[in-house]
């Protein structure tokens, strides 16, 4: 996202995975086309950069491509409330009802499996449960280790 308020900023990236029907996962990613462009502060937190999110979908085929691919299926994400926030003030902006798949959320589940850590950041997370965190802040890197992360704490 351009930034950490639904209501102001935009999202710039989205990625889901789920597991496929022979093992291992099938993807789905875009960038979004931003009204007000890629502040220089996320692209060097992200390194997405203004032409990267300008080639991408309007905010509309994102969303569309995003509920495609997830359909009804429970969703499995790192603080719910600051994604689904983001995706239902889009969806409310086409007119849509907000999404209502059951959500798991791995920081309150590592908050109750994992107590005591300093914090429960998906890096500081992955770091604690030994698992690699590829590119930092980028959507699809996020939710490999999302998955990741979930299926070690289930196992806990």
């Amino acid at each position: 996202t351009t930034g950490l308020d639904a209501a102001k900023d935009e999202i710039i990236e989205i990625a889901a995975i789920r597991p496929s029907v022979g093992g291992g996962v099938e993807h789905m990613q875009t960038f979004v086309r931003p009204e007000r462009g890629v502040p220089d502060t996320i692209t060097e937190l992200t390194g997405i950069t203004q032409e990267d999110a300008g080639g991408g979908l309007e905010l509309g085929d994102a969303i569309d491509a995003l509920l495609a691919f997830v359909g009804t299926r429970p969703l499995v994400m790192h603080n719910c409330s600051f994604d689904l926030g983001f995706i239902d003030a889009a969806m409310e902006s086409m007119g849509l009802d907000e999404l209502d798949n059951q959500c798991f959320d791995t920081l309150e589940l590592a908050r109750k499996k994992m107590p005591g850590m300093t914090g429960y950041r998906l890096e500081d997370l992955a770091q604690a449960l030994e698992i690699d965190y590829e590119v930092k802040h980028r959507a699809l890197s996020d939710c490999k280790t999302t998955m990741d992360i979930f299926l070690e704490l289930m196992a806990m």
